[in-house]
C-alpha cells in the first residue's frame, strides 16, 4: 500500500507559494504525470520556454499561444499561480526583433515599436490569466558595467527596461510585474 504524502503546495500553505516549470512535453500532452505532480504539489507554474520571445512570436506579428493557454488551464483547473516568463531576453529571442529594414541596423524607433507590440500582445493575450510577468531576463551585466549589452539596449538606450515595464503594466494594470 502506497502512503499518502501531502501535497507541497498544502504544507506551506498560506507561507509562500511552491512553484515549478513546465516545458513543451507537459503541455502538449505528452508528459501527463508532470502535469499531475505538478497540479497536485505546486501553486505556481512557470512555463520553461513556451513564453518566451521565440516561442510565442517566431516571425514578426505570428504569434503562438497554444502551449501557454494550456499552461494557464492547467493552473486554472488546479488553483495555481501563472508566473509568465519571459517577455523580453537577449536570449531565445528571433534575430528579427532586432533587423532593421532591408538589413540596415535597428534603429531606437523601430525597437521600441517591436518591444511594445510584442509586450502588449502577449500580455493582453492573457491579462487577468496570468498574475505575474517577469518582464525581462538578466538584464544585469555578470561582469563590469551595470546593464548586459543585449540587443535591447544596444538598440533602445538604458530606458529600454522601464519601457518594458510600462508596455506591460499598460496591457494588464493588475498583473505583478517582476
Amino acid at each position: 500500500m502506497q502512503e499518502k504524502v501531502t501535497p507541497l503546495k498544502d504544507a506551506y500553505k498560506g507561507k509562500f507559494l511552491i512553484g515549478t516549470a513546465l516545458d513543451y512535453p507537459a503541455l502538449q500532452g505528452k508528459a501527463p504525470l508532470d502535469v499531475d505532480i505538478a497540479a497536485t504539489h505546486f501553486d505556481a507554474l512557470t512555463a520553461g520556454n513556451s513564453m518566451k520571445p521565440d516561442a510565442l512570436q517566431p516571425a514578426e506579428g505570428e504569434f503562438r499561444f497554444a502551449e501557454g493557454d494550456r499552461l494557464v488551464e492547467i493552473a486554472r483547473k488546479s488553483g495555481a499561480t501563472v508566473v509568465g516568463h519571459t517577455l523580453l531576453w537577449h536570449e531565445q529571442t528571433p534575430r528579427w526583433f532586432f533587423e532593421g529594414k532591408g538589413g540596415r541596423p535597428l534603429d531606437r524607433e523601430l525597437a521600441l515599436s517591436r518591444l511594445r507590440q510584442h509586450i502588449s500582445t502577449v500580455v493582453g493575450h492573457f491579462k487577468g490569466r496570468v498574475k505575474q510577468w517577469d518582464v525581462l531576463n538578466e538584464a544585469i551585466n555578470d561582469g563590469p558595467g551595470l546593464l548586459r549589452q543585449t540587443p535591447w539596449l544596444k538598440a533602445i538606450g538604458d530606458d529600454y527596461i522601464a519601457e518594458a515595464f510600462h508596455a506591460a503594466h499598460r496591457a494588464d494594470p493588475k498583473a505583478i510585474l517582476i
